[in-house]
């Protein structure tokens, strides 16, 4: 008797928790569809700043609660934050049922990571351009441009793209039924078919930079036997454009 009862009161709190991260999941979700930048605005104080907090009316519509955790998690996460209602939901479902959430768990956790690989992708060439431009926002949020950043200095650009590309093919490979494979009747032909079919680009291509080098040498030419010439009709010195210090 005491063992069954012992086993009702753990169902029974398992429930009271799944029912709890089930209304807090809803509440994230929810202050997450319903961001709006003047509400962040509000609470940086640049707008409303000498009001009470609890005075505003914000236009998120999980009030003050939800302006701040949609701030917090657009901040760190960007759109990836919506991941995070969702495995609250995962674990609430998990909590009632276990057997309905085995399945799906692994899925949902590798759709994250892919997510978030493919979202460094997205800001690699963002975060590349910085220098140029002041008002880039990568997607992803802090993390996902942290991350970004440190895979630049590590691997560069190209390198960046590789290897991200690279795990993301692997985690698809490993995981899901997806697979690579080659056709078996590869033969000879074929393969002479297509450096055949190659040919005209890679003529095109050093024709090309055979042409760039010439040009690039006569500007050198010219450059350099622009020399000063003392009786030069405004007495100044053509290759540095000032008079020149004569006696």
């Amino acid at each position: 008797m005491a063992r069954k009862r012992s086993k009702k009161s753990s169902r029974s709190g398992r429930k009271v928790i799944g029912i709890l991260l089930f209304a807090v999941a809803l509440l994230l979700l929810v202050s997450l569809v319903t961001h709006s930048p003047t509400d962040d605005a509000r609470l940086r104080g640049e707008i409303d700043g000498d009001m009470n907090p609890f005075e505003i009316d914000y236009r998120n519509q999980a009030g003050l609660a939800g302006g701040y955790l949609s701030w917090f998690l657009s901040f760190f996460f960007g759109w990836l934050g919506f991941f995070i209602p969702i495995g609250l939901l995962f674990v609430s479902l998990h909590l009632f049922s276990s057997e309905l959430t085995r399945s799906i768990r692994l899925n949902s956790l590798i759709i994250f990571v892919l997510s978030l690989l493919g979202t460094m992708i997205f800001d690699i060439h963002l975060l590349a351009k910085r220098s140029v431009s002041l008002d880039v926002e990568p997607g992803g949020g802090w993390i996902a441009e942290q991350l970004t950043t440190g895979s630049l200095k590590l691997f560069g650009e190209t390198g960046s793209y590789l290897m991200l590309i690279g795990i993301g093919l692997a985690l698809i490979i490993a995981f899901t039924r997806i697979t690579l494979t080659l056709p078996g009747n590869l033969n000879l032909p074929s393969l002479k078919i297509s450096f055949a079919f190659m040919k005209p680009i890679v003529g095109f291509l050093t024709g090309w930079l055979k042409a760039k080098d010439e040009t690039d040498t006569d500007d050198d030419t010219s450059f350099a036997s622009d020399e000063y010439d003392p009786e030069n009709n405004d007495g100044t010195c053509p290759l540095l454009r000032y008079p020149p210090l004569l006696g």
